[in-house]
């Protein structure tokens, strides 16, 4: 895992969840989260900044949401960290997840997914 420091006067969003779907032999679904109502099984984590991850919903869709714009633009370092998998078995893995980012210019220059 890399270590990512996010400094931005932005928001970004995950909604639909994340989904890992393992195949091979069987596809299995590893890991399902639509954060419908909670951060379900993720954990956020703040390590530089007061803004953290958090759940919140608009227009019914619930979604993971982390926000490093108050009034200023502040520094951030946050994780939302999923619970622990296991690959050990599986031959190929596929990742689905949708996002949203508003605020910026080029949203692929501070943000980053690690698996």
């Amino acid at each position: 895992m890399k270590n990512s420091t996010l400094s931005f006067k932005k928001w970004l969003v995950v909604t639909a969840g994340l989904l890992f779907i393992a195949s091979g032999v069987s596809a299995a679904t590893i890991l399902s989260e639509t954060f419908a109502t909670s951060l379900g099984s993720f954990t956020p984590v703040s390590v530089k900044g007061d803004q953290v991850w958090y759940w919140s919903s608009y227009s019914g869709t619930g979604f993971a949401k982390v926000s490093g714009y108050t009034n200023v633009q502040n520094l951030n370092e946050d994780w939302l960290i999923s619970p622990s998998m296991d690959f050990s078995d599986v031959q190929k893995a596929n990742l689905s997840f949708q996002n949203c980012h508003k605020y910026g210019l080029y949203p692929t220059w501070n943000m980053s997914l690690w698996v």
